[in-house]
Parts: C-alpha cells; sequence; structure tokens
C-alpha cells in the first residue's frame, strides 16, 4: 500500500507550497515531465512521476520510462492509463453511477496522493479539454449543500506548461460534479493499486530547489566511456537526471544509479549508495572530473557492445539490459 505521509513533502520540494508557478526549464519541472515530446499538455506527468517516487509496481498503471524499472512511456496515454484502470472510481457526467451516493455522502472520496480527472467541452482550437490533478488533502465537504467541497491540489500543464499547487473546489449540479468550467469523470484510488517499497536512497534534486535552471544540462545526456588509472566503466546519463553505471566488460548490466545536477558549471554526480562525484565538460564529447580513488577522465560513446542506442532499459539493476 502506498505511504500516503509521503505525498505532500515530495511534492512540496518539487513545487512552491505558496503556490507560485514553478517552469519548465527548471530541475524540478524537466525531472518530472522528462518523457514529454512537446505535444498537449504536461498534466499527465505528475502522477506517474509521485507514483514512481511511491514505489508503485503496477506495470498497467504507470506510464513513465525509469530504466531501473519495467516501466514503458508511451506519448500521450498517462490520462488514459489512469481512466482506464479497474480500480478507478467513476462518477455521474450526466449520467448517475453507484459511486455519485456515496462520494455524496463522504463514503468514498479522493484521498491524499489520489489523482482526479477532469474534463469539459474542446477547447476553441479543437484540442481536448481533460485534466488530470493530484489531492494533497482529503478536503472538506458539505453534504447538505450537494456536494459541494474544496481540495488543495498540485497539477503540472499550468502556463507554460509549468507547475503550482492551488485549490479546486467541486460541487453537484445538473448531473455533473463541477471543478470550474469542467466536470469530474472520477478518480484513482491509490489504495486499491499494487505499490512496494518507496524508491531509495536521498531525493538528492529536491536541495537544489524548484527553481535551480539547469543551463548547459542536454550537454551530458548519452553514453560516457569513464577512466580512472588502469580502471574503466560507463556512465549512462539520462534526460530527467537520471545517471546509472555499468562495468567495462559487461556494459549490458546496470550496477547502480542515482541522479546528476548542473551546477556552477560542473555536473554533480549523486549516487543512490551516497558517494558524489563531479564531471566538468572540456568539450561536448570530453570531460574530466573526480571520484573517492582520484581524477577521471571521460569521453561520450554513441554505441557499447551489442548495444544498438541507449534509452529502452526495462529490467532492474544487476540484470541485464
Amino acid at each position: 500500500m502506498a505511504n500516503r505521509n509521503l505525498v505532500v513533502p515530495l511534492i512540496e520540494a518539487y513545487l512552491d507550497p505558496a503556490g507560485t508557478l514553478v517552469p519548465r526549464g527548471t530541475i524540478a519541472m524537466d525531472h518530472i515531465v522528462k518523457d514529454w515530446q512537446g505535444g498537449g499538455t504536461t498534466c499527465g506527468y505528475l502522477p506517474h512521476w509521485l507514483w514512481w517516487r511511491l514505489g508503485c509496481n503496477d506495470t498497467k498503471l504507470m506510464c513513465r520510462y525509469e530504466p531501473d524499472t519495467p516501466f514503458v512511456y508511451n506519448n500521450g496515454l498517462q490520462i488514459n492509463r489512469v481512466y482506464a484502470h479497474e480500480k478507478f472510481n467513476h462518477v455521474g457526467a450526466g449520467t448517475k453511477t453507484k459511486n455519485d451516493g456515496p462520494f455524496l455522502e463522504r463514503v468514498i472520496y479522493p484521498k491524499t496522493g489520489d489523482a482526479v480527472i477532469i474534463q469539459g467541452a474542446p477547447f476553441a482550437n479543437g484540442v481536448q479539454s481533460t485534466h488530470i490533478f493530484v489531492v494533497l488533502d482529503s478536503g472538506t465537504w458539505d453534504p447538505t449543500t450537494k456536494g459541494k467541497g474544496t481540495w488543495r491540489v498540485a497539477e503540472t500543464g499550468q502556463t507554460g506548461n509549468g507547475g503550482h499547487i492551488t485549490t479546486h473546489n467541486v460541487h453537484y449540479q445538473n448531473g455533473k460534479w463541477m471543478v470550474g468550467n469542467r466536470w469530474m469523470l472520477g478518480w484513482l484510488d491509490i489504495d486499491a493499486v499494487s505499490f512496494g517499497t518507496p524508491r531509495p536512497g536521498t531525493d538528492y534534486l529536491a536541495p537544489y530547489g524548484a527553481f535551480g535552471t539547469p543551463a548547459t544540462a542536454t550537454d551530458i545526456v548519452g553514453i560516457w566511456l569513464v577512466s580512472s588509472g588502469d580502471e574503466s566503466w560507463y556512465y549512462f546519463f539520462y534526460k530527467g537526471f537520471r545517471v546509472f553505471y555499468a562495468d567495462a566488460g559487461s556494459p549490458t548490466m546496470f550496477r547502480g544509479g542515482g541522479y546528476w545536477v548542473p551546477s556552477g558549471g560542473q555536473f554533480a554526480i549523486m549516487w543512490d549508495w551516497g558517494n558524489r562525484e563531479t564531471l566538468s565538460l572540456t568539450s561536448k564529447t570530453t570531460a574530466t572530473g573526480s571520484w573517492g580513488n582520484g581524477a577521471l577522465d571521460a569521453k561520450k560513446v554513441t554505441a557499447v557492445g551489442t548495444m544498438a542506442k541507449m534509452g529502452r532499459y526495462s529490467s532492474g539493476i544487476g540484470h541485464n539490459v
């Protein structure tokens, strides 16, 4: 079962608790929406990022690519995966459902970490208005006014596809649960979804703040052959600030992972087991740095062994990819 107590501290480390918009181009937002390919909005990325961090292991639900998990990213399916899930609680959107009565009486309702889907008329440009957000509390509720309530929520897909924390009101009107000028389709109760242990290790990205701009973050993404003295190995830098390493003799097997961040012209690497390293680009394909045993030299490579390209790993650390 998901640990709901982790939801608010985790989200508030990435989105400003006071509600200021966190734009794309920051470490926080670029990590959350790393798979976005530029179409539609980024609203669907927040719940999948959150549930990955909480330890969700439901491959039918998760729509986020993480190299050390079995999850696969499919563009445009984040909301669909939630709506189509067998545990999604549908409510009336013009036609009454079995959940409307229990929802009105507050027998069932979205709780911290659950995702609510709303929909309205298409926008003027014809784009679908479906939206998804994560509730941060159980809200306030007044059943005597036909289900009028308020939630504190977190959502992406805002101005410039950034994200913020805000509040949304809901009330029952003409057979629909209205949230602004859109209506609820329902919510996913994460207590009904399979979760394991939350993602291990320190949250290394949060201390860099929601407003730290990545600058030259894209230059380092790719596969790097790293050497120090007589030793050599590979680093795999992914967009979204995740990094993995493999031994030179077995480059298709990840041995461990962590995070990387740009900082003051350097790239800091923070491994899940606590070690820190630094790399500085000397060109787009070469770098120098340091680790616990001394100096590092690195060069960018296009392929390793039998790998056609970097990117589509789906097995856990310690297993062949």
